[in-house]
């Protein structure tokens, strides 16, 4: 179990983590609302969603090397700060692109405190506690994705929509108190090689290019001209910042990292189980309304069912992480994962509600024991001058596989529907 001393430091982290899961999905029961607030139609809405997802995704790299470069409880207290004013911003919109630019300076701000968070663990904490920790992390992550949507539904229906946002004000003050008082202070030397900032401009093109044709893809159709032109821009950037990094002397990407077969394997895995994951949520709300006939508010209180299962058995994992090995309970996870969908693939011609619940049980608890081990292992195994880095490769290969989840099983589907 984590120390009594410990615990305000790794709720620091937590109140992060469930900021950052809360935003995601919180916005999104009340687009309705801000269609007629601001007169846009749902192309226009998209980007309030999106405009999070790519600040959040495409400044992982950089972050990630500034937080190796630094002390965290400065990034800490910065990110708290950023997401509070972002807020404020979002609240206080007049116009659809002020609400636009609110949500990527909340993407810029989450993007530090998740990387922050990730990277602090494994720095603050001995090694024995750092399964117990990530499985607490992963626990107020996954809460926040519990509650944005029935939170989100009931600021739409008793308050206005500007108090989705302001919701984050008192947990955003929260957290710069308890970052002030329980991350530790740390002296850092001056880096003896300056910031890699043509790498860093490299990067954020090719990732938020990549990142942008993956989302809008469905939307825009994959042979738009702008969709091309996009890829072909960040297909450039992304070959530069190969080539430039191999030629750098203080990279932003170090090679080093993936010297490391277990770190190589566990980001490996974590890119494959999350787009499992991203995959199956796109597609299970389509299955449940058309297929098993169920209303949406119903679908919503069913795929919780995953969420709350997760929250339950991610500390116990981590914990047993500790005990057994994590690298034993990430393999048992993906098992588990695997056998879940294989098992709910067998059941989908005869349909039904109990399935659904039974494949939604075993997901929930096949990741929970997979996500916090895999996280203990990715991070445990790198050097202490590396782990911003390393958080900052775990925030793209999660949060991006996602997306990618989805576009690979609306392709399939799709193609599935098409040859039929």
């Amino acid at each position: 179990m984590i120390a009594r001393y410990e615990r305000r430091f790794v709720g620091c982290v937590c109140v992060a983590a469930f900021l950052v899961s809360l935003d995601s999905y919180i916005v999104n029961i009340s687009l309705p609302t801000l269609g007629r607030q601001f007169h846009a139609g749902m192309d226009a809405l998209s980007w309030v969603v999106m405009s999070y997802l790519l600040a959040l995704v495409s400044t992982s790299l950089i972050f990630g090397k500034l937080a190796d470069r630094g002390a965290l409880k400065p990034f800490f207290v910065v990110g708290y700060l950023v997401f509070l004013a972002s807020s404020v911003l979002c609240g206080l919109s007049t116009g659809l692109w002020m609400l636009i630019a609110g949500r990527s300076l909340q993407g810029l701000g989450g993007a530090m405190l998740v990387i922050a968070g990730y990277a602090a663990l494994p720095r603050f904490l001995p090694p024995e506690r750092l399964g117990a920790a990530f499985g607490m992390v992963a626990m107020a992550g996954a809460s926040g994705v519990i509650v944005g949507a029935p939170v989100g539904g009931i600021i739409n229906g008793y308050l206005s929509w500007p108090w989705i946002f302001y919701i984050n004000v008192p947990l955003c003050i929260g957290g710069v108190v308890t970052a002030s008082r329980a991350v530790p202070a740390e002296a850092v030397a001056p880096a003896a090689e300056p910031f890699d900032l043509p790498g860093a401009g490299w990067s954020f093109v090719g990732v938020l290019g990549v990142t942008y044709v993956l989302n809008q893809g469905r939307t825009l159709g994959w042979a738009s001209p702008v969709l091309l032109g996009v890829l072909g821009v960040s297909m450039l950037a992304v070959g530069v910042f190969v080539a430039h990094e191999r030629a750098c002397r203080s990279p932003l990407l170090e090679a080093r990292l993936f010297a490391d077969t277990r770190f190589t394997r566990g980001v490996l895995a974590m890119i494959c189980g999350f787009a499992a994951l991203g995959g199956s949520n796109f597609l299970l709300p389509f299955y449940l309304q058309h297929r098993v006939g169920m209303m949406p508010q119903e679908v919503g209180f069913t795929l919780m069912i995953y969420c709350v299962v997760y929250v339950l058995v991610a500390p116990v994992a981590g914990c047993i992480a500790d005990r057994f090995g994590a690298q034993r309970v990430c393999v048992l996870g993906l098992l588990g994962a695997m056998a879940s969908c294989a098992l709910f693939a067998l059941t989908l011609e005869r349909g039904g509600y109990a399935p659904t619940v039974v494949f939604l049980v075993l997901l929930g608890v096949a990741f929970g024991l997979f996500i916090a081990p895999n996280n203990r292992v990715v991070m445990g195994v790198v050097g202490p001058q590396d782990r911003g880095a390393a958080s900052g490769v775990v925030n793209l290969a999660t949060r991006s596989s996602l997306v990618v989840g989805i576009w690979a099983f609306e392709g399939v589907v799709s193609g599935w529907h098409g040859a039929g």
